[in-house]
């Protein structure tokens, strides 16, 4: 059954252009994280494979990127083996439409992705987020990705928080709402919303506030520290829905990249 398994990884190195040496590493990761992670080994295997040939990224740097990204979202459950591929599809594609890579994005997503999932936000959202915010400030990936990290954390500890704890936080968010004219709410029925539907709400308001009003607003939703990458990110709504919508078509991007490579791995 070794054997077996060895000739199998050899024909599938040949074929990905790595050495047998390297599948096995990535196919040996998903094997000891178990569960399905462990029955999908081969197609992960495979799929790290790829996004490591076509980002020049190492190939256990790479499974690490997509394992952080797929159990963030819990890919695994909605895509099973499909979901190393789609992951690489979307960053592979935002990494060509931007001015940012595939390793970049990845990389901030290791920082921020059970983060965002927990505050609404779906993986290919957050992704483009992180490459719009990329793109626009060159900031490194790790400073983009703890930044969404801390913003968002913010609002998802407030639920838990002690009521003064949520007042206090709260009140001012609405305070700057108030200043700056804008009509939204940030709690439904007493709870309080997603960030992902608070920060969308803002988004389409960005442009009827004054300078003064957004930074306001971006101080108490984001905190002083983080007010440059929130406003970087929301000045730059059309580029963001502009490569979403790429994120959302992104399939077969990664296969066509991997053709790319062979081409000039044969060469």
């Amino acid at each position: 059954e070794m054997k077996e398994y060895r000739d199998a990884a050899s024909d599938a190195s040949d074929i990905l252009g790595t050495t047998t040496q390297k599948y096995l590493e990535a196919s040996l990761i998903y094997k000891q994280q178990g569960g399905e992670a462990a029955y999908y080994a081969r197609e992960l295997a495979e799929s790290t494979v790829v996004a490591a040939n076509i980002s020049g990224v190492a190939t256990d740097q790479m499974s690490e990127y997509l394992t952080s990204t797929i159990n963030g979202f819990e890919l695994l459950a909605e895509k099973g083996g499909e979901a190393g591929t789609y992951v690489s599809d979307v960053l592979a594609q935002l990494g060509a439409a931007s001015g940012s890579d595939l390793a970049e994005v990845a990389t901030g997503l290791t920082r921020v992705a059970a983060t965002a999932k927990e505050a609404g936000y779906e993986f290919e959202e957050i992704s483009t987020m992180i490459a719009t915010v990329s793109e626009r400030t060159r900031r490194s990936p790790e400073t983009i990705g703890n930044a969404f990290k801390s913003i968002l954390a913010n609002f998802n500890q407030i639920k838990e928080a002690s009521d003064d704890e949520a007042e206090e936080f709260t009140s001012k968010v609405e305070e700057s709402f108030k200043a700056a004219n804008l009509d939204i709410s940030i709690f439904d029925n007493g709870a309080l919303r997603d960030a992902s539907d608070i920060f969308k709400d803002i988004a389409a308001n960005w442009d009827t506030m004054t300078k003064e009003q957004q930074a306001l607003v971006a101080t108490n939703v984001a905190g002083k520290y983080q007010m440059e990458n929130f406003i970087a990110f929301m000045e730059s709504q059309e580029r963001y829905t502009d490569l979403l919508v790429g994120a959302y078509e992104s399939a077969g991007t990664s296969a066509i990249q991997q053709l790319v490579y062979m081409d000039s791995f044969q060469a």
